[in-house]
């Protein structure tokens, strides 16, 4: 499966954090969405608060 790394902005309580991280998944379209999961879930954020900049497959 491929490897995909994610870089953006989280937008939370007013502030925004830089994040990078490391995801596998099927497609790009299938990265984009575990990463708003992931922050969802364990951030208790909503989409509109993610912002990813950059999403790129790595080897």
């Amino acid at each position: 499966m491929p490897k995909f790394v994610a870089k953006g902005i989280i937008q939370k309580r007013g502030e925004e954090q830089l994040f990078s991280r490391k995801i596998e998944a099927r497609n790009e379209k299938a990265a984009k969405e575990k990463i708003y999961a992931e922050f969802g879930s364990k951030n208790n954020l909503k989409r509109r608060s993610i912002i990813i900049s950059e999403l790129k497959e790595v080897e």
